[in-house]
């Protein structure tokens, strides 16, 4: 609430927020995945009809390089009203391997006054990985090569892959 020249000025506040967990996993491109959660109108006046925009980012910031991968409408919000969503939305099958985010989004195109703008967006974070089970090293894996210089064997001794994987394949 504030006031200009005597006239008081409610506002509306969409605030969105996730339900589970806030990584869920590993997926492969192509298939799908689950969120759900709930935008709420926490300020003192109604809103226009507005929506919730899923996006497929690397990171938790909304920029031009994240991908829309669905949008779905909601009615008027009267102060105090909830509108739960549900939604399976399709990693495209050209993401490459790596951690991602699905950002959501409410009044992405910011036509309600809020109160808070900071409570529009929440994500969720999952990670890409090869259908067939086969990853790129990144820059925290290590392999240690045992003994060094290899005599009669060679051990590998892979450390730092996620959730404890050990499993490498090393093609000379």
């Amino acid at each position: 609430v504030f006031t200009v020249h005597d006239q008081v000025y409610k506002l509306a506040d969409l605030a969105i927020v996730s339900n589970g967990p806030k990584h869920v996993g590993t997926k492969v491109a192509g298939s799908t995945i689950a969120v759900s959660g709930t935008v709420t109108n926490q300020g003192e006046d109604e809103t226009g009809a507005n929506k919730v925009s899923y996006y497929l980012s690397s990171n938790e910031i909304l920029d031009s390089k994240d991908q829309l991968l669905r949008e779905t409408l909601f009615v008027t919000m009267s102060p105090g009203a909830t509108f739960p969503f549900n939604e399976n939305l399709v990693i495209p099958a050209g993401a490459t391997f790596g951690e991602y985010y699905i950002l959501m989004v409410v009044d992405i195109n910011k036509v309600v006054s809020e109160k808070d703008e900071t409570n529009n967006i929440d994500s969720i974070r999952f990670t890409i990985k090869d259908p067939n089970g086969v990853q790129e090293l990144a820059a925290e894996h290590n392999l240690t090569l045992a003994p060094n210089p290899a005599v009669e064997k060679l051990c590998i001794n892979p450390s730092g892959f996620w959730k404890g994987e050990t499993a490498a394949e090393i093609t000379l």
